[in-house]
């Protein structure tokens, strides 16, 4: 699959993901040079890599103007959408179609690939996502998905199990919902997210640096 970024100019890189890359690869092979303040719109993993082995392995969008466009090419999967952590705090997802354009109007923090997984349809069990950003301060996104409408009760626990936050406490439809967590009035330290719908429970850990 290959994402292909275009900023106001017109300019940008290709993203390749799930590339078919050597397994002996050099230390900076498939890197991006260094980008200038105020430099084109680029989309790049970790260590300014432009390639990855991995569909969903997650990346960056710098950006100096927004809005900026994506487009996807040579998309040998079926079903895909783009997760977006945007950096105020939100989360989006939009799906991805080949050779359709689609438009980023605001800074983000990071976006992946998912493959499979669509937002409209109604999960077969219930899902409780790993939080992003982790670790953060202060806000954070949780994710969960309900196969069938339930009571649902989404809380916070500290190391202790002590009871710190009740996030969620409703009667939710079934499909996929997502909530922000802010921790402002939580000190640094490791934390339990818990799913509660009847007798099933769901449990991750996140952590709050400050």
């Amino acid at each position: 699959m290959v994402l292909q970024v275009e900023d106001v100019q017109g300019a940008g890189n290709p993203l390749f993901l799930g590339a078919d890359l050597p397994e002996d690869l050099i230390a900076g092979a498939y890197t991006l040079p260094p980008q200038a303040p105020g430099g084109t719109a680029r989309l790049e993993f970790s260590e300014g890599r432009y390639a990855s082995s991995d569909v969903d392995e997650p990346f960056n969008l710098v950006a100096s103007e927004f809005p900026v466009t994506l487009k996807v090419s040579s998309m040998e999967i079926e079903r895909a959408q783009l997760a977006i952590w945007y950096a105020d705090g939100s989360q989006g997802w939009q799906y991805l179609v080949e050779g359709v354009s689609l438009e980023i109007d605001r800074p983000v923090n990071q976006l992946s690939i998912q493959v499979g997984l669509d937002p409209e349809e109604v999960p077969s069990d219930f899902v409780l996502e790993q939080n992003y950003p982790n670790p953060f301060n202060p806000t954070t996104t949780i994710r969960f998905g309900l196969p069938q409408e339930a009571d649902v009760e989404l809380a916070v626990f500290d190391a202790l199990g002590r009871l710190r936050v009740v996030v969620e406490d409703a009667l939710l439809t079934s499909g996929w919902h997502t909530r922000q967590f802010d921790a402002s009035a939580l000190p640094s330290g490791a934390y339990f997210y818990r799913l509660q719908t009847g007798s099933q429970v769901l449990t991750r850990a996140f952590m709050v640096v400050k």
